[in-house]
């Protein structure tokens, strides 16, 4: 393997692994509401035996969630699901706590049978019911622990789905591969006036703008071409994207801040959550003093589904590749028809 390709496959590595971590903190601060949420708001008139089953299993969940250990859904094809045991054998939030308590039998009948099935549609499953009963739990607050797996065209299509990047920028193109920098964000190495040398995912057009990613300090690429009108041309995100159509186009601004994990400069259609059984809910793109928000809003909009993180496989790379891949060839395709 030449150093180019290994630093390539390190990058990459390092690049997936960054997402995998981010999923796994969005999964856990979902429990530690949920846990917040159960402990405020007990069911009425619980017996002392229920009590305290139901006192074990919230300790039992604030530990899974320390742990950060949560199952991956492997399948390409429905990407926002749930799984109720994976392919390794780790179980989600509502699984391991029917596995610690000895609930083996209800755990492999769902797994053999229902593994990717929302825990509120579980109520007809034999022995969920009473063992939910037992442990001092509802139907109701046993889908509020399984995590939503709503996810936004923005962060399926930029801040979650594409390689994130230490820095992005506006730059105008003096040659077909010098630009002049006029705006960035994120950890940016390079200031306003600076000229910086980059690759191109796209045709380049001396005296147009671009929006350039900074994959490493010595590592710039073009990814999109900047309209007259300060927007993106985003149509190749729609045939990658499960849940219907997403916007054609994007602010120039907001999506070079996507590009850096900040969704929230993306507004409108870009941050309505969608998923399976997820109910669309427009997330709040600014503060209150009406300036974009500093953090990336939270998909979360319905009780539904158990923890999805994406991690690393064996040869270094996740499922999430496939989704990169097929963003990067439908970029091309668009970049072409352009020409």
């Amino acid at each position: 393997m030449s150093s180019s390709s290994s630093s390539s496959a390190a990058l990459q590595t390092s690049l997936l692994s960054s997402c995998a971590h981010a999923e796994v903190r969005r999964l856990q601060s979902h429990f530690h509401r949920v846990l917040r949420t159960l402990s405020l708001v007990p069911p009425a008139k619980l017996d002392a035996r229920r009590s305290r089953n139901r006192a074990r299993l919230l300790e039992a969940l604030r530990l899974y969630a320390r742990r950060g250990q949560f199952p991956h859904n492997r399948r390409l094809d429905r990407p926002f699901e749930p799984t109720f045991v994976d392919a390794r054998g780790v179980h989600c939030a509502v699984a391991y706590l029917l596995q610690l308590t000895g609930a083996t039998a209800i755990v492999e009948a769902v797994r053999q049978r229902r593994n990717h099935a929302f825990v509120r549609d579980l109520a007809d499953e034999e022995g969920l019911v009473d063992w939910l009963d037992a442990s001092g739990l509802t139907l109701e607050e046993a889908a509020l622990i399984q995590p939503s797996y709503c996810v936004t065209p923005a962060a399926y299509c930029f801040c979650n789905s594409t390689f994130p990047v230490r820095a992005a920028y506006v730059g105008e193109a003096l040659t077909q591969g010098t630009f002049r920098i006029i705006d960035s964000a994120g950890m940016a190495t390079q200031a306003e006036g600076d000229v910086i040398s980059a690759g191109a995912d796209v045709s380049v057009v001396v005296g147009s703008r671009y929006i350039i990613a900074e994959e490493s300090p010595t590592h710039y690429v073009a990814r999109y071409a900047i309209g007259a009108d300060m927007r993106v041309d985003t149509s190749w995100c729609t045939p990658i994207w499960h849940y219907g159509e997403a916007p054609d186009t994007a602010p120039a601004t907001g999506l070079m801040y996507a590009l850096t994990g900040n969704c929230s400069w993306l507004d409108g259609d870009w941050n309505v959550a969608k998923g399976s059984s997820c109910n669309p809910t427009s997330s709040s793109s600014t503060t209150s003093t009406g300036q974009p928000s500093t953090e990336t809003p939270e998909t979360e909009s319905d009780p539904d589904g158990c923890g999805v993180a994406g991690a690393p496989t064996q040869s270094g790379h996740v499922e999430i590749v496939v989704a990169l891949a097929a963003a990067a060839a439908a970029r091309r395709r668009a970049a072409a028809r352009r020409r």
